[in-house]
């Protein structure tokens, strides 16, 4: 079981990396609908990750994932409440850009979700490495 729950965590950083690097690419090519996709990608692998690494399932949609996510980290003050409005946050700027056709999008916002990204996966990495101390 240790090990099982241990793949899916880093199969979902593994993941969440690679649309974190997305998101970097079109933000260098100012396309910023694509980078607040690609950067919310990312951050929910993340959530996703961290959700795993404390053993339990996940939920089936998008809010109820953040819900979760925020009963499991930001209730527990394990992840700041700061953070958790954040995410909800790039949620909101993710379905602006895949949604609205006439959203007016800024660089700002996208940068927004990037460093969210960042921040998240460094909660993530630290948890992995906590995670294989404990595991020793």
């Amino acid at each position: 079981m240790e090990r099982e729950w241990k793949f899916e965590f880093e199969e979902y950083l593994q993941l969440a990396n690679e649309y974190l690097s997305y998101a970097k690419d079109a933000m260098r090519e100012e396309k910023i609908r694509l980078c607040i996709d690609a950067g919310y990608n990312a951050i929910e692998h993340l959530v996703k990750a961290l959700i795993i690494s404390k053993r339990k399932s996940l939920a089936s949609s998008h809010g109820e994932l953040i819900q979760q996510f925020g009963e499991i980290f930001v209730n527990t003050g394990e992840i700041s409440k700061e953070l958790g409005e954040n995410v909800v946050k790039a949620l909101m700027l993710r379905a602006e850009a895949r949604y609205v056709p006439s959203a007016r999008l800024e660089v700002k916002e996208g940068e927004f979700v990037i460093s969210v990204a960042e921040e998240i996966l460094e909660i993530a990495r630290k948890n992995l490495e906590v995670g294989e101390l404990e595991g020793s």
